[in-house]
């Protein structure tokens, strides 16, 4: 990795020894440089776990600099104006983002087996780590997600399944693009001169205002 990170133009070549690599695109940057090598890295660890090898060679690679990006956090009144300003299913996407500080990806991967009403708790599975928490449910996330589950059930004329998905789009599908429904709803909060503004910043928001407590 570090060796050809010198290597930009689409399509050139850079050979050493007997070891040569093409580049199809731009040059790669940094961040994905070490995203892949901390994969790399983890699957070396674990050879090295099992008596396969006796050291992780990933370990001698240096890692790029990564530049700092300012992550947008918005204040409580924002984030209420966001909220307001959301479709029902955005919104309530969002507010578990806002009580919770998990991912989308989390979220939208939880399924009502996850959640607990008796103590308040929802189940997440981290992907990208590994884990899984249960984290407290905020009441007015509780409240809201109960409300849903009763609104589908009387929609279907039966009960909602354990194994079905929370968080789904206006189409009843649990992947879904938000992009443009996160748009909307970020100009109508009178938002839209804001920088760096994403669903993520609910999450950023979340751990900002839980520090201030």
């Amino acid at each position: 990795v570090h060796r050809f990170r010198g290597v930009r133009k689409p399509g050139a070549k850079r050979t050493d020894g007997n070891e040569t690599v093409l580049v199809q695109g731009a040059r790669v940057s940094n961040a994905s440089v070490n995203r892949d090598l901390a994969l790399i890295s983890a699957a070396l660890n674990r050879l090295v776990r099992h008596g396969a090898l006796d050291r992780n060679p990933a370990t001698l690679v240096r890692r790029g600099r990564e530049p700092k990006h300012t992550r947008a956090v918005l204040s409580k009144d924002e984030c209420r104006r966001l909220l307001d300003a959301c479709d029902p299913h955005l919104r309530l996407l969002s507010l578990a983002m806002l009580t919770t500080g998990a991912r989308p990806g989390e979220l939208m991967a939880v399924r009502w087996r996850d959640l607990s009403f008796d103590d308040q708790t929802i189940q997440i599975t981290r992907t990208k780590v590994g884990n899984s928490d249960r984290l407290p449910m905020h009441p007015k996330l509780a409240e809201e997600l109960a409300t849903v589950r009763e609104q589908r059930a009387v929609e279907r004329h039966g009960t909602v399944g354990q194994r079905e998905h929370v968080f789904l789009s206006s189409q009843g599908k649990p992947n879904w693009d938000h992009r443009w429904s996160w748009k909307k709803a970020v100009e109508a909060a009178g938002l839209g001169d804001r920088e760096k503004l994403s669903l993520y910043s609910l999450r950023h928001s979340f751990a900002t205002h839980y520090l201030e407590h």
